[in-house]
């Protein structure tokens, strides 16, 4: 209904519903995320709402750090004792969807007034790509990468503002060009993590087996939505799945 989910919900139910240890719950979000937006890239990629060259410049930052933040933490996963890194990466996760849910509601309700910008606004591509562009492509890459890799959140949830802030982009090429950076990153993060052992299979397979369903009746229902009622339901999601973390905490 909202094409945010993977982290920002999974994350969420596998360590507050599922009782999954932190560290598991990474890697088993960035598999299903592998699964359940392979099909979604397929039919951008046919419906051309990809803008390719943005994608790149994101993917030559976030690549690389998705990589070395899934190696890190996979290995303080070996070194630390979990009771201790546990709920400092759950902390670190809650932080990051607070931040996520600040930076819609910036964009949905102060954006125009604070910087005159019109979300309408959206960058028409040119023979040359931008050299501002390229840098900032890279340089959010990188710091979208590091976050997907130690928390899985950040496909949908931080790509989607920075996407539309900062690089003016339509909602059907934002989502597009999401997804495009998101498989990619899930892909990488992924095998880091199955690699090490820190994959729940069994439980990726049932996720997505679920997922279907789901995906088939949000789509019906997000269509019906207006644009302004969506934004705010997506809010209240990430505002609902950051609170829920720190409840957890107490347990």
């Amino acid at each position: 209904m909202t094409g945010i989910g993977g982290g920002a919900l999974v994350m969420p139910a596998l360590i507050y519903i599922l009782k999954i240890s932190p560290v598991p719950a990474v890697g088993t979000s960035l598999a299903y995320a592998i699964l359940t937006r392979i099909g979604g890239l397929v039919e951008h990629l046919r419906l051309k709402t990809i803008r390719k060259r943005t994608g790149l410049y994101f993917i030559l930052g976030s690549a690389p750090a998705v990589v070395l933040s899934s190696l890190f933490l996979n290995h303080l996963s070996r070194k630390i004792d979990p009771a201790r890194l546990n709920p400092i990466l759950q902390v670190s996760i809650g932080i990051v969807l607070l931040i996520t849910c600040g930076a819609l509601i910036f964009e949905t309700y102060f954006m125009e007034k604070l910087t005159g910008k019109s979300s309408n606004e959206h960058y028409i591509p040119q023979d040359e790509f931008p050299l501002k562009r390229k840098i900032g492509g890279v340089g959010s890459g990188l710091i979208v990468g590091a976050i997907v890799g130690a928390t899985s959140i950040g496909g949908g949830v931080l790509l989607i503002p920075l996407l539309i802030i900062f690089f003016n982009l339509s909602a059907s090429n934002t989502v597009g060009t999401s997804m495009m950076i998101s498989v990619v990153l899930a892909l990488l993060g992924g095998s880091v993590y199955l690699l090490n052992g820190n994959v729940i299979i069994s439980t990726v397979i049932l996720m997505t087996v679920g997922s279907l369903p789901g995906v088939a009746l949000g789509s019906r229902i997000a269509v019906r939505l207006p644009e302004k009622v969506l934004k705010f339901f997506i809010i209240a999601i990430i505002g609902f799945a950051a609170v829920s973390l720190f409840f957890g905490l107490k347990e």
